[in-house]
């Protein structure tokens, strides 16, 4: 559910204009979902090292552009979200 909610907060950030791009935009460059994929990564790190209990949320977070990515790997006609299986 978090993951979820990451993916809607990045849409309406890009419809207020404040992302040129979300991870599951067709036209999103692979280099900056991988840079954003790093971002979340390294956020995670952060929370667990300072220990601010923060993690869970930004564990959401990465899984949200990861899963945002692989929807974009699919053509547009197939890329369900509910259909999705992680094995």
């Amino acid at each position: 559910m978090r993951a979820v909610s990451a993916q809607v907060y990045a849409a309406r950030k890009k419809e207020a204009g404040d992302l040129v791009w979300t991870a599951d935009d067709p036209d999103c460059p692979d280099v900056m979902r991988l840079a954003a994929l790093g971002e979340e990564y390294g956020e995670v790190c952060r929370a667990l090292h300072d220990g601010t209990g923060t993690i869970g949320d930004e564990l959401a977070q990465l899984a949200g552009v990861a899963l945002a990515w692989i929807v974009a790997l699919e053509p547009p006609a197939e890329a369900h979200v509910d259909q999705l299986t992680i094995a």
